[in-house]
């Protein structure tokens, strides 16, 4: 069922008028009649209307100032010109130019049975156009929106479309990227913008994963990050933030640099530093009350060789508890080397407490270690250095109990 509609018709002839709005209520389409141009021009301002038809010539005037004032005071009407064929060629300068649409009047009248059908076709097409014409002024509003959003963000933000071309960016992104302040750049690849020797589709390019982060330092010497991440219709949101600030020199990490990763005791150069403390002590004040032990597993290649890297891991981190918790909270257990580890057994006086001690630490390593449902049991060799009364290099006590060692395991190990 037709939807009902309302046009305004300027006609001076009344008979040809009231024929003309006989058919158009036949069709549910209400007329309204004007007889002059500034009748027509008139009943604009009174009347809401959906389409405008004129007839080119009027009493005192022409159709085309009904239509030139409908497309000033309503932007969106649909507007029909009618003409006699001996008009045509007067009207047709005028139509060119002001793109009015037209209909012939044809002796026959046949017009005016064609007028019931166009007016609908006419008015759905103008208001179509309406409607895109206000999505895209929402579209450049929300456009306009965005940009108000993006130039308030302390980063450089930058929109790419599927094609990696620019949608929208803030002043921000092209001032670190050493662009121009301009519009211009809205349409540009982003192989320009970012200065990329590589195509953004190579197989080692970070902008083919879902999200991203790598780093590059402008023309002007910032040192910019740029993170990126793939929007769902396939194309990219940038942020690029000047890290220049963020880099200093970083300190050493002490941890890091003095404990063993595996077992978490001192390393060997922890280990070293803390024996020569003591070593020093001990030759300034004459203190001969501590005693360096140098403990090394026996077979642990073998085991290595047996039961991989992995099981000896485990094995070598049991071990260094058994051996800290063998120990008071004053003496010092460190991981020398692979299987071999050092203690620093402070207040023993005498070498006689100092086996007793390297006893203790022989027994916590003999108790079987289950690692993974497999039971493993092992021994180990200690050599000993007792800090003698005499002055002593912490590198010759490390010698004394190397040698140590080697005795023990030529002395059938365990021991």
């Amino acid at each position: 069922m037709p939807t009902p509609c309302t046009l305004l018709y300027a006609e001076s002839d009344p008979d040809l008028a009231r024929q003309f709005q006989r058919r158009m209520e036949s069709h549910q389409i209400d007329a309204i009649l004007a007889a002059s141009d500034m009748a027509g021009i008139n009943a604009l301002s009174r009347h809401r209307v959906d389409l405008i038809v004129a007839n080119y010539q009027l009493s005192g005037g022409s159709g085309m100032a009904v239509l030139r004032a409908a497309r000033k005071s309503h932007p969106g009407l649909a507007a029909l010109l009618l003409v006699e064929p001996a008009d045509l060629r007067q009207a047709g300068l005028a139509l060119r130019e002001e793109h009015f649409d037209y209909l012939v009047k044809d002796d026959d009248d046949v017009y005016l049975d064609m007028l019931p059908l166009m007016a609908p076709r006419l008015i759905g097409q103008q208001n179509q156009q309406a409607a895109l014409d206000s999505l895209s002024q929402a579209l450049e509003q929300e456009h306009a929106l965005a940009l108000e959003a993006a130039e308030s963000n302390e980063h450089g933000l930058a929109i790419f479309g599927p094609d990696l071309r620019l949608r929208l960016c803030n002043t921000r992104f092209l001032h670190f990227l050493d662009h121009a302040d301009t519009t211009e750049a809205r349409g540009a690849a982003l192989v320009d913008l970012l200065g990329l020797p590589d195509a953004p589709d190579q197989p080692d390019s970070p902008f083919g994963q879902q999200r991203f982060t790598f780093e590059r330092r402008s023309h002007a010497g910032l040192l910019l990050e740029i993170a990126g991440r793939r929007g769902g219709d396939g194309g990219l949101v940038l942020t690029c933030t000047d890290i220049s600030g963020r880099r200093q020199p970083k300190r050493p990490d002490w941890r890091q640099s003095n404990i063993d990763g595996l077992t978490g005791l001192p390393d060997r150069s922890l280990f070293m530093e803390l024996l020569k403390h003591q070593v020093q002590r001990g030759n300034r004040s004459g203190y001969n009350g501590a005693a360096l032990m140098l403990l090394d597993i026996d077979g642990f290649k073998l085991l290595n060789q047996s039961q991989g890297n992995e099981i000896c891991d485990l094995v070598l981190v049991e071990v260094a508890r058994r051996l800290a918790d063998s120990l008071r909270q004053s003496d010092v257990v460190g991981r020398m080397d692979g299987d071999q580890f050092g203690v620093l057994a402070v207040d023993v006086h005498n070498p006689e407490n100092v086996e007793i001690v390297a006893g203790k630490l022989l027994a916590s390593i003999a108790k079987p270690i289950t690692v993974h449902d497999a039971e493993i049991r092992l021994t180990a060799s200690i050599g000993i250095a007792f800090h003698p009364a005499e002055p002593v290099g912490a590198s010759d006590l490390v010698t004394m109990v190397e040698n140590q060692v080697s005795q023990a395991k030529a002395a059938r190990k365990n021991r």
